[in-house]
């Protein structure tokens, strides 16, 4: 017995006001009470369902009124616009993780496979470290999914109630909220930790939480704009055409989506962060604003869009104009082979050493030596994977083991080309013009390559 179990069962009696409990467990339902004299200093038992709370005594009980509430059906719609706009945002959120994850295993296990036929152990090595954060990544992702569908599934229970005049309605509407208010909780940790992985397997530095706006007040909330990226100027409330457009991802700060549409290139010709829906969805625009209006169909039957969302409208939204940065990082870098044999500084290598951070996925080379930079301390260069659509990127800390493969690219002698890019960087203010990396065999040098494989081949 508890005080709420009592009262749960007594407002379901027809007619009763008051409920009390005496000796710790015994629960009575009435329409009136008359109070003992003296006070309640005898109501001194326990509760046997909670022993933080007193209920009653041997002699005397603990009376308490009853009021039926009549917000109660508010409440549960304010509780469950909360659910549905956690969910959502969730959703989006695990599918972008997802996206990544995939992507990041696919690349390793093709990769490892590749470079496993021609016994690369630095290529190999790399690749099943991807393919195990890959694997972190995407089940956090599924917890999180997890997490979203028992929100929706809490959202589908608070509609399926109604006369919210019965008591048995109001108690299963309480529980319900109770159990949002937990779910929520749950969700919100869980996708912190997921923006974390996602944010480290985007090669991010400072991880920003996720984005999960509570519905009071969501569409009025405004973004932080420390940090934008240079060449970004950002208008609001603009009229904008609704589609075709480019998806990039949910739950982001308008910094981050601002560096995707720069990361995209071409592709994108300016970018809008939509606070209109919970979530914070980034996309990029291809088409023209309203003024302008046109029939964007075309483009979409051409299959450069993800998404046509039909005729032009009015949308509140915090629209960002992007001009693409040329590339500042990869300058400071210089192919490995440079301060071991500039003979065969073009030539395709593979490297590996401590990583100074979890492998990276989706970005270009200069992202990726970008990203070198942004671990100043602990990052000396980087290995670079691009195959088609897919791109892997490792942080190095320090040198080990390398191979470079001298029979394809790289010299006019050679005929065959690589069948994708495979290099390896070092950070040139580490080494500079009198640094090596060439393997020692005193091995007194601590940042030189303790084995570097000179393969005569070009892998496939």
């Amino acid at each position: 017995m508890t005080q709420k179990k009592c009262f749960e069962f007594c407002r379901t009696v027809p007619n009763m006001g008051f409920f009390g409990i005496v000796n710790g467990r015994g629960c009575y339902c009435t329409p009136y009470f008359t109070p003992m004299a003296s006070d309640s200093s005898q109501c001194d038992a326990q509760c046997e369902g909670d022993n933080t709370l007193e209920c009653g005594g041997k002699s005397k009980s603990s009376v308490f009124a009853m009021h039926m509430c009549d917000s109660t059906k508010e409440d549960l719609g304010k509780s469950t616009t909360n659910a549905n706009s956690i969910q959502e945002s969730l959703t989006l959120q695990v599918t972008s993780s997802m996206n990544a994850g995939d992507l990041m295993q696919r690349a390793a296990a093709d990769l490892q496979k590749r470079f496993g036929q021609v016994g690369d152990s630095s290529a190999t090595g790399l690749c099943q470290s991807a393919k195990e954060f890959a694997g972190d990544l995407i089940h956090k992702a599924e917890e999180a999914g997890d997490s979203a569908t028992k929100l929706g599934d809490l959202s589908k229970s608070a509609s399926s109630l109604s006369d919210f005049t019965k008591p048995a309605t109001v108690t299963k509407a309480e529980r319900v909220m109770e159990a949002v208010i937990e779910a929520v909780a749950e969700s919100k940790l869980i996708s912190d930790d997921l923006a974390k992985l996602e944010s480290l397997a985007a090669g991010e530095t400072s991880v920003s939480k996720a984005i999960l706006h509570e519905a009071e007040g969501a569409e009025s909330a405004e973004p932080t704009l420390t940090g934008l990226p240079d060449g970004v100027t950002l208008i609001k409330d603009v009229h904008w055409c609704p589609g075709p457009n480019h998806w990039l991802g949910g739950s982001m700060t308008v910094e981050k989506c601002a560096q995707k549409v720069i990361a995209s290139g071409k592709l994108c010709k300016n970018g809008y962060f939509n606070l209109a829906r919970s979530g914070s969805n980034c996309y990029c625009m291809i088409s023209t604003d309203c003024s302008k209006k046109e029939n964007m169909r075309d483009q979409c039957r051409g299959g450069t869009v993800t998404s046509c969302n039909g005729d032009c409208g009015r949308h509140t939204s915090t629209i960002f104009h992007v001009e693409v940065k040329k590339e500042t990082s990869l300058p400071q870098y210089k192919q490995a082979m440079y301060f071991v044999d500039k003979k065969f500084e073009k030539v395709p290598m593979t490297c590996s050493g401590d990583l100074a951070a979890k492998p990276i996925t989706d970005v270009s080379k200069d992202s990726c030596a970008a990203a070198c930079d942004a671990n100043l301390h602990s990052c000396v260069g980087f290995q670079y994977f691009s195959k088609g659509k897919d791109q892997l990127c490792f942080l190095l800390s320090n040198f080990k083991t390398g191979f470079y493969y001298t029979g394809c690219g790289g010299s006019f002698l050679q005929t065959e080309k690589a069948p994708f890019e495979a290099e390896c960087y070092a950070k040139f203010s580490k080494f500079g013009t009198d640094g090596t990396l060439a393997p020692n065999p005193s091995g007194k040098c601590k940042q030189c390559f303790t084995d570097l494989t000179k393969a005569n081949r070009c892998f496939k």
